[in-house]
């Protein structure tokens, strides 16, 4: 299933940089008329391909590749269009002071980007109207739970992301037909594997233990010469919505899925980029510290930094760093949840956390091996100890360092309840399965996104 994902972000990206790469000879064209030859594009071609390269970084930062969440044509091509503004300002810097100076790019940079934001705009509009539609696998899910049901309803709305469900396999006689809408319903008999194969359907998600009932292991089992595909709810609950469900996964879940020893060399070369990483990061911020600073105190009494302690890597407690965005004991001895308008921020606090600039002080805790860049969000002890009597399985997120940002942060709004914190967990599982470089790289660039959409 995930390889029909993985082609279609491919080919949206090609489609991206062919059109990108087709807009400079049809920009010079216009530009140069009939003095238009070969050397004009080649002098033109190298600077302008480093616009393009921006330009491609900038939509995955915004997340025009998460084939999960399309956005509407309108909100596409706004966004698109604001990429193009960026690059016109990025390319005006990189020409006046890397290039050629016989390069004079300012009629012919404000006309590309202009012509590449149409192109690339018409572009995700074909594909996502026509194009998506194609490479459908057509799925049935065995069983019926909630999660089952999330699932069906991600298909319908997200048709893009190439699942059809075009059965539901029933596991019990007493649910009758038509149980899922319009979808057509199999039974669990001997009858099973003719009946997907004739309706072309290729891979099964299994909602429930087909274990628990001999007669339903033996329908699956005979739909092992037909070349069909069993998938468990939680590979394709993650598959279509980057989560785990927890209230699905169990013990044996874990041992097969959560492989630390594995995860050595990552580790410590996790370790090397967050040194590095923060260091830069703080070298770079630290002419803003002190109007921070001043900014704070002129607004309120109290300290600049606000330290809390926060639970890390096995549970070990930490003092993580900010600045203070609250009223000075704007806690009376008891931890309370943050609220979506919250009267202890002040207008200086609430300033920082619309830019995040009151993280910056994490950089610290990050050379000091407190925190990781990326990672499940440190939380309260208080917190922590509240939760892991809620939420199944929630201590085995602390095998892993705490981060400055993570999965669950960039996909999901700032937890206020503990219900918020149930589906951040799901997040949290999804990262723990799937650390790598490349998935913290990711996390990383779309952390940037952040900074623009606010707490």
């Amino acid at each position: 299933m995930s390889g029909v994902i993985t082609i279609k972000k491919f080919l949206l990206l090609a489609g991206d940089a062919a059109f990108l790469l087709l807009s400079l000879p049809a920009t010079l064209f216009i530009a140069f008329g009939t003095e238009f030859d070969r050397q004009i594009f080649i002098d033109h071609l190298l600077p302008f391909l480093f616009i393009y390269l921006f330009i491609l970084i900038l939509f995955f930062i915004t997340g025009l590749y998460d084939i999960r969440s399309f956005k509407s044509a309108t909100s596409t091509f706004s966004t698109v269009v604001i990429i193009h503004g960026i690059g016109a300002i990025f390319g005006i810097l990189f020409f006046y002071l890397a290039t050629d100076p016989a390069i004079t790019p300012k009629t012919n940079l404000a006309l590309n980007m202009i012509v590449a934001a149409i192109s690339v705009s018409f572009w995700r509009v074909l594909f996502q109207k026509y194009l998506a539609g194609y490479m459908r696998i057509n799925v049935a899910i065995a069983g019926l739970n909630e999660h089952a049901k999330e699932l069906a309803g991600v298909m319908a709305m997200r048709p893009y992301m190439g699942y059809n469900l075009a059965a539901f396999v029933s596991t019990d006689a007493m649910l009758g037909e038509n149980v899922l809408g319009n979808v057509k319903t199999f039974f669990a008999d001997k009858n099973l594997a003719k009946n997907l194969r004739a309706s072309n359907i290729d891979t099964v998600i299994t909602a429930e233990n087909p274990h628990l009932n001999p007669a339903i292991a033996q329908a699956f089992y005979e739909c092992i010469p037909y070349k069909i595909r069993f998938l468990d709810l939680a590979q394709s609950y993650e598959l279509l919505t980057g989560r785990v469900p927890v209230s699905y996964v169990n013990q044996a879940w874990f041992l097969e899925n959560i492989n630390e020893h594995q995860k050595k060399i990552y580790d410590n070369l996790k370790r090397i980029t967050d040194v590095v990483a923060a260091s830069v990061l703080l070298a770079i911020c630290l002419p803003l510290w002190p109007l921070i600073a001043v900014a704070i105190k002129w607004e309120s009494a109290g300290p600049v930094f606000y330290k809390q302690e926060r639970v890390g890597k096995n549970k070990k407690l930490f003092w993580l760093i900010k600045f203070r965005s609250m009223i000075e004991h704007a806690e009376s001895g008891t931890a309370v949840w943050a609220e979506e308008k919250d009267k202890r921020i002040t207008r200086v606090g609430s300033l920082l956390r619309r830019t995040h600039l009151d993280e910056l002080p994490q950089m610290i805790n990050i050379i000091k091996d407190d925190i990781s860049l990326v990672g499940p969000r440190p939380e309260r002890i208080e917190f922590v100890q509240e939760l892991d009597k809620q939420i199944p399985h929630y201590n085995i997120r602390h095998i892993t360092k705490p981060g400055f940002t993570g999965w669950a942060q960039i996909n999901f709004r700032y937890a206020r309840t503990p219900l918020d914190t149930y589906e951040k967990f799901q997040y949290d599982l999804y990262y723990l399965k799937n650390r790598s470089l490349i998935l913290d790289i990711s996390i990383v660039l779309k952390t940037i996104n952040l900074f623009f959409r606010g707490p």
